[in-house]
Order: C-alpha cells, then sequence, then structure tokens
C-alpha cells in the first residue's frame, strides 16, 4: 500500500539527473512527485511526457517542484531526460529503493524489485494531499483531471492520516557469496538481455566465455572497457569466445545505450536485484547497490579460467590483454 493522504512524506537525500545532491524537505513548497518503474521502458517512455507537458498548469495551481524518482543510475536518468526532452520534471536516482520502500512504492518480490508507477501531490509542510497507485487504478487516474481540483486540493484542510501499514522490507536478498576461484565451476544463471530473450549461462557450454560485470549503462569509466572490447570483436569470434556484460540496468535502458552508441560488440545482460553479482561476489551494497567491475574468462567446460576484479569504477584494462589472456589458456 503507497502512503495515503494525510501522512507527512519521509524526507530522503538524492542525487538527480542534473548532477545535483538534494534533500526532499529542502523543496520549499508544494510538490508533485512520480515513481516509476523503469527508463526508457514504452509505457514509462509515452506516459511521463504527458506529465511533463502538464507543468506549466500545475505551475499556475501552486505546484513548486517536479519529482520523478526511479531506482535507475543518475547516468541513465540523464540521458531519458534528455532523450524525452522533460521541461519541468528532475528525475532522481533511488538505487538502493530506500525511498520506494519509504513510500510504499517498493515491489519486493521477484527478479525486478523496482517501483510501482505512483504519483503523489503534496503541501508545503510535506503532508500528502493526493496519492494514486497507477500499477493498481491506471485507468481511474487522469491528472487532467486532476488539475481541475489542484488548487482546492492544496488549500483545503489537510486530510486525516489514513491507514498505512507502513514502510516495506526488502527479505529476498541473496547472501553475498565470494568471487569464484580460478578452476571452480562458474556459477550458472539465467537473466533478460537487451531484446527480453532469456539467456542462460550454461548455453554456452563448449564455448568461451568471457563475462563482464560492469557498473552502469552510460558511464564513460564503464564504456571504455566495453567499446575497446567491442572493437576487437573479430578477435574475440577467431578465438571462439563469446562476450556477455552485466550489470543492474533493465533490457530497456541496455537496448537505449546500445543504440545510441551503435555497440553491438556483447551480449548484455540485466542482473536487475543484483542475485547475480552476489553469487559472484561483485555486489557493492549501500546506497549504490551496484556491480564492481571484473572480467571473467570461463572455459568450455564451465570453470573460471581466468580472472580480474578492479579495484575502482575508473580502473579498466585493454581488450589486448583479456585475448592475450584467452590465449594462454
Amino acid at each position: 500500500m503507497i502512503l495515503p493522504p494525510g501522512h507527512i512524506a519521509p524526507d530522503f537525500t538524492l542525487q538527480n539527473h542534473l548532477g545535483e545532491r538534494v534533500r526532499f524537505y529542502d523543496l520549499k513548497g508544494p510538490k508533485a512527485v512520480l515513481f516509476f518503474p523503469t527508463a526508457f521502458s514504452f509505457y514509462c517512455g509515452n506516459k511521463i511526457p504527458g506529465v511533463d507537458a502538464l507543468g506549466e498548469d500545475m505551475q499556475r495551481m501552486g505546484i513548486k517542484h517536479f519529482l520523478g524518482i526511479s531506482r535507475e543510475s543518475v547516468y541513465a536518468s540523464r540521458n531519458f531526460a534528455e532523450a524525452l526532452g522533460l521541461e519541468n520534471y528532475v528525475l532522481y536516482s533511488d538505487l538502493d529503493n530506500r525511498v520506494s520502500r519509504n513510500w510504499g512504492t517498493f515491489i519486493p518480490r521477484g527478479s525486478q524489485r523496482v517501483n510501482k508507477r505512483a504519483f503523489f501531490i503534496l503541501d508545503s509542510d510535506n503532508k500528502v494531499r493526493f496519492s494514486h497507485d497507477i500499477t493498481i487504478q491506471p485507468s481511474e487516474f487522469d491528472i487532467t483531471r486532476l488539475l481541475l481540483g489542484l488548487r482546492a486540493l492544496l488549500d483545503g484542510p489537510a486530510p486525516e492520516p489514513g491507514d498505512w501499514s507502513g514502510p516495506i522490507e526488502d527479505s529476498e536478498e541473496d547472501p553475498l557469496s565470494d568471487s569464484p576461484k580460478i578452476g571452480e565451476r562458474a556459477p550458472d544463471f539465467e537473466v533478460m538481455d537487451s531484446r527480453m530473450n532469456p539467456v542462460a549461462l550454461s548455453e554456452y557450454r563448449g564455448k568461451k566465455v568471457v563475462l563482464v560485470f560492469y557498473r552502469y549503462d552510460f558511464c564513460p569509466a564503464c564504456n571504455e572497457l566495453l567499446f575497446d572490447l567491442a572493437r576487437h570483436r573479430e578477435e574475440f569470434d577467431k578465438r571462439g569466445a563469446v562476450v556477455l556484460a552485466i550489470n543492474r540496468d533493465n533490457p530497456y535502458t541496455h537496448r537505449a545505450w546500445a543504440d545510441e552508441y551503435g555497440f553491438i560488440g556483447a551480449h548484455l545482460l540485466s542482473d536487475m536485484n543484483g542475485a547475480i553479482a552476489r553469487r559472484w561476489g561483485l555486489f557493492v551494497g549501500g546506497p549504490e547497490r551496484a556491480h564492481r567491475k571484473g572480467v571473467f574468462i570461463i572455459d568450455e567446460e564451465g570453470r573460471i579460467a581466468w580472472k580480474k576484479v578492479f579495484p575502482s569504477l575508473e580502473a579498466t584494462m585493454p581488450a589486448v590483454d583479456v585475448l592475450a589472456a584467452i590465449d594462454r589458456l
């Protein structure tokens, strides 16, 4: 159940697509807050511009700030906002889902663990005056109709707090394992790729696999490694090696990133809940909740033949070093 009218919205501090780190309570005046699950998806890509286009009308009715919140990275949010030409909404990155849990918009089950689509109007005291779970009742959400009563909604008496079950807990996370050692069997997995096709590591038994864990799409420090691997794609093909790249970005973001840069050098896989990174010992906890950078070479029998785990986001290595490692096997 999402945060109902009458409750004070929990405070938070997040980074937005403009590169600013902002505390919610420091934004003075009434606010409109839209939670959405994924950037670049068909639904969000079509609906969010319509909501954004009504920003000027909402400003005339008293709304001062417009926030869009998802668990997308700042890099993906920035490119999503630019692609949509957003003029009013500023997109914020709730990477660890802490805000969505506290506001009741988090979906805790399954492989994705993303936000519901939900919309809130808050007054100057950060009290919820209107909330709607769009995921449950999409046909009943009419923001144009809401505009007609917005002034009365903000200026009228605040509603009494409705019943609420409180923040959502997330108890389904996999334990964090150690990184598999050379000679050990590579932990298998099955996830979706950028074209929404299921991909299992075991499908590539009999081939060499270069498995790349990286932090974010649209991240310059990650682009360097992946694009260098792509430039040497023919060399990997000659060696019978396939390149798989995996992070927490969703398939829609993968596709948008690949299309923008013409990237065809690897299969892009989505570990949206971080379960695979946890089993491979490459999960970064805390507010980022992302993948560490690392490269594994898996032999034809499905065992770890070589690996390199990087100490920082900026650290990288040339593709020729990976090719040389394959040649030494």
